[in-house]
């Protein structure tokens, strides 16, 4: 489990973004968790070693559950352990519109808890979920692996007291 614990508050961190433009074109922007949280939940899912190859089919259920989570309160951002230019392209492979930010000293990584006391990596990805009021609402992670669109929206509906 990260070191972040549902009730704390959300450490802000500023990183690097690969966002898209209007006409499509990546461009590095400035990421700041707080910027990003407004009036939905943030899913933030954390990769330790990167967007590796093997997280494609997650990261493609997540591009195509985008339109659904918004609808039921939440945003996607990734954050990831490695140069700007690697996550880049790595977004570009993938087709992903959603943030991904670049967090190649894991700063990020390290103020949720999510790297090792000596900087190094976490041996799995991690995911932290921030409410509108910018306090962990859930957390899960490194181990376990991450949670499929179906899980995310009904996590989205029980924080927000819409259980079915």
């Amino acid at each position: 489990m990260p070191a972040v614990r549902p009730g704390d508050v959300a450490p802000n961190v500023v990183l690097q973004n690969v966002e898209t433009t209007a006409a499509g074109a990546r461009t590095p922007e400035r990421f700041e968790l707080y910027d990003r949280v407004g009036n939905q939940y943030l899913i933030l899912e954390f990769y330790p070693h990167g967007l590796e190859p093997r997280f494609h089919p997650h990261l493609q259920e997540l591009e195509g559950a985008q339109q659904e989570l918004q609808r039921h309160g939440g945003q996607v951002a990734v954050v990831a352990a490695q140069p700007l230019d690697q996550l880049r392209a790595r977004v570009d492979e993938e087709g992903l519109t959603f943030p991904a930010a670049a967090d190649p000293d894991r700063t990020a990584h390290q103020a949720y808890g999510l790297a090792e006391p000596d900087g190094g990596a976490a041996p799995a990805p991690a995911m932290v979920v921030v409410g509108p009021d910018r306090v962990v609402r859930y957390a899960r992670g490194p181990v376990g692996g991450p949670l499929g669109a179906d899980e995310l929206v009904r996590l989205l509906d029980r924080l927000q007291g819409r259980e079915a």
